[in-house]
């Protein structure tokens, strides 16, 4: 379910869980202002070799403490020197990136000979059914760590009466209804550590759980004003390709690859830590690098290049199904790996995806980019991920 904040409720906690790194903003939301920033942070996390499960979690749980408190000493310190106060933030949102989240966009089809009344009824039913139909799915099966999953997201994205699109199905008759829903399930453990870990900072009276690829959707097109186009997030364990035609979010696929698949090699080919492989790997795209090691460097990254490009085209396909795909692509990744993956998106021939003849716009998505969605009180800082979770969590 969409879950949007209650605007009069004024300040809450935006907090960006992914595989690399936590962030976290304290933003104030009022009836009429888009959402404000005042204060931001982020802590990335280490790994230098295949990070387990449990470790990972661990480590997000921490990352999570760390920029709780981080906003806690030097967010709300900002208020005090302003007519709120003591005011504290008594809701917080968590947009989880993978692996925290298992989604998928889902087709329902009803179709008979004769028209038929649509009411909410029936709508509540069949999507009732179809969110049966997903936690027994093959994907819930491979994907889930663990037997108890919550569902956190259950969106309608669209709906169609006898193939044309309507806000107001209700009260209607119609021979098909088609509905295009949005699910997905978090593991409990996992929410209820991450909740434990806010909670030892912020007396929070309620937490609220969406995954990226939601919050995105709704940000982007909401931002952009487009109804279609490919978004990718590269996050640093995994990147996810989503498909939005006709303004609903159509498909979306995952694949075990993101930044931190070349920096692990190149801390394995270059025998160095992870933080001197960070900073040659950033080094390497601003052009900063001898001759000899960017050479080097470039030598190294190419089987990670050729990994990550082989699981993109393949994503690509299997969103496009063999349908022509928009030829607008944002992306989302870390500042320091953005350059890298530019390179990477922009060198596919998309000729093999699409029927249009239009050259494709390959954008990076950042707070420019919003379109002004988004305020930032002074200096705080301009975080694209956390923009777009208080976008999502701002409602329409």
């Amino acid at each position: 379910m969409f879950l949007s904040i209650n605007k009069n409720s004024g300040f809450a906690l935006i907090y960006d869980i992914g595989n690399a790194s936590v962030g976290g903003a304290l933003v104030m939301f009022s009836e009429e202002n888009n959402p404000k920033i005042i204060y931001a942070t982020r802590s990335d996390i280490s790994n230098q070799t295949e990070p387990t499960s449990g470790k990972l979690i661990y480590s997000i749980a921490k990352s999570l403490e760390i920029v709780s408190r981080d906003i806690e000493k030097n967010g709300l310190s900002h208020l005090k020197f302003t007519s709120f106060g003591n005011a504290t933030p008594k809701k917080a949102f968590c947009v989880l990136s993978s692996p925290w989240h298992i989604s998928q966009t889902r087709t329902i089809l009803m179709k008979k000979d004769k028209s038929f009344a649509i009411t909410k009824k029936l709508i509540d039913e069949l999507v009732a059914e179809e969110i049966n139909n997903f936690k027994k799915s093959p994907l819930v099966k491979e994907r889930a760590s663990s037997d108890k999953n919550a569902l956190i997201e259950s969106k309608v994205t669209q709906i169609k009466l006898n193939g044309y699109e309507t806000n107001r199905p209700e009260g209607k008759t119609a021979e098909t209804l088609q509905i295009s829903v949005f699910f997905s399930l978090s593991p409990e453990d996992v929410m209820n550590t991450f909740a434990e870990r806010i909670k030892k900072v912020f007396n929070i009276e309620k937490i609220y759980f969406n995954s990226f690829p939601l919050a995105s959707f709704a940000a982007v097109k909401k931002a952009l004003e487009r109804q279609d186009f490919i978004f990718v997030d590269i996050s640093g364990e995994t990147t996810d390709v989503l498909l939005v035609k006709d303004g609903t979010l159509a498909e979306i696929t995952t694949f075990p690859l993101g930044k931190k698949s070349a920096v692990r090699e190149l801390v394995k080919k270059l025998k160095t830590t992870n933080e001197e492989a960070l900073s040659l790997f950033y080094l390497y795209q601003e052009k900063k690098l001898s001759d000899e090691t960017e050479n080097k460097i470039n030598s190294i990254l190419s089987g990670p290049a050729e990994n990550w490009l082989q699981s993109f085209r393949s994503a690509m396909i299997s969103i496009g199904d063999g349908f022509s795909l928009p030829s607008t692509v944002f992306f989302t990744s870390d500042k320091d790996a953005e350059v890298w993956f530019y390179s990477l998106i922009k060198k596919e021939d998309y000729s093999q995806f699409t029927l249009t003849e239009s050259p494709f716009l390959i954008k990076p998505i950042d707070v420019s980019s919003l379109g002004g969605r988004c305020q930032y009180e002074g200096t705080a800082k301009r975080d694209p991920f956390l923009a777009i979770g208080a976008i999502f969590a701002s409602g329409e």
